[in-house]
């Protein structure tokens, strides 16, 4: 799996918008205001993503596409999450130290 630092972001910020099923989707406009990324960042993402089977097409909001994690996609976004969570950790415990 070759992902970049905004792929994982973009995973990321599907997970904690609870982007797991058809109904509890978002747009690739949505999605890109809240990455602050360009849509046609998220559209080519969200392409890759479809072909390694981390996201699926969720329920249209009118004619807009929308996606949500596949099982897959939820796993991946967990095991990076508990992953940022460490290295934030470290990075205070690291600042606590300083202030010492």
């Amino acid at each position: 799996m070759n992902l970049n630092k905004s792929d994982y972001f973009i995973l990321d910020t599907m997970y904690k918008n609870k982007c797991v099923n058809r109904i509890c989707s978002l747009t690739k406009q949505k999605l890109a205001k809240k990455c602050e990324l360009s849509v046609y960042k998220i559209s080519s993402t969200m392409k890759m993503f479809q072909n390694m089977g981390l996201v699926e097409e969720g329920a249209r909001e009118i004619r807009e596409k929308t996606y949500y994690l596949t099982e897959e996609g939820i796993e991946l976004a967990e095991k990076i999450s508990k992953e940022t969570e460490k290295i934030y950790d470290i990075k205070i415990k690291e600042m606590e130290n300083e202030g010492e």
